[in-house]
């Protein structure tokens, strides 16, 4: 008898609770008809790419907000890099980086691909990357990149390459495929990236 009236009281409770949430929710619907954005205009709200101009370093710092202790530094800005997506620190101490004016819209196929592979160099040791070369031209929204041998692991719609600098002058030379073609037909955020080394297998 106990056990039965356990049961019921449990029951109870759950349908009760389950009344709660479903008068809450509708709730929340209700409030969800005032918009949540009002003071967006119609014509700019759901735009793929709102036009918007390159900020200033001193403009992108003030937005910064970082724990005790910490400091934001400056190592390149617009116009030495455009539009960054991925980088990486080699062995010596250069940064490369991905850069994409495309995305999201790779180059159909057939086109050549308006987006590069960069290195930057902090020369004189200042903490400044004041050099900065382009490695690879040519590329379709180049995202996840890892320095490796003679050149760079990078992926590049629609296939995992590998540019090498096979002459040693700072520029890629040869491009061969790793792996591919990867299918983003659909979408171009779905695409290889964070590229790690495992060289334990």
């Amino acid at each position: 008898m106990f056990l039965c009236n356990k049961a019921l009281l449990c029951i109870c409770v759950y349908l009760l609770a389950s009344s709660l949430n479903a008068f809450a929710a509708d709730t929340v619907r209700s409030d969800r008809l005032t918009p949540a954005e009002p003071s967006t205009p119609q014509e700019l709200f759901g735009q793929t790419i709102r036009a918007s101009n390159f900020r200033t370093p001193v403009e992108e710092l003030a937005g910064f907000h970082v724990p005790e202790g910490f400091q934001v530094e400056l190592i390149a800005a617009e116009p030495t890099i455009t539009k960054p997506m991925n980088m990486a620190f080699d062995a010596v101490g250069k940064l490369w980086l991905t850069q994409s004016t495309q995305y999201p819209f790779p180059a159909k196929e057939g086109e050549k691909g308006t987006d590069a592979v960069v290195v930057l160099e902090d020369k004189n040791k200042d903490g400044s990357f004041e050099t900065s070369r382009v490695f690879a031209d040519g590329l379709n929204i180049p995202i996840g990149l890892l320095p490796y041998g003679d050149g760079v692991l990078c992926f590049s719609i629609p296939n995992i390459l590998f540019l090498r600098d096979t002459d040693q002058d700072g520029v890629c030379d040869k491009r061969e495929v790793v792996l591919g073609p990867f299918d983003t037909s659909r979408d171009t955020h779905g695409m290889v990236n964070s590229l790690r080394m495992g060289t334990d297998g």
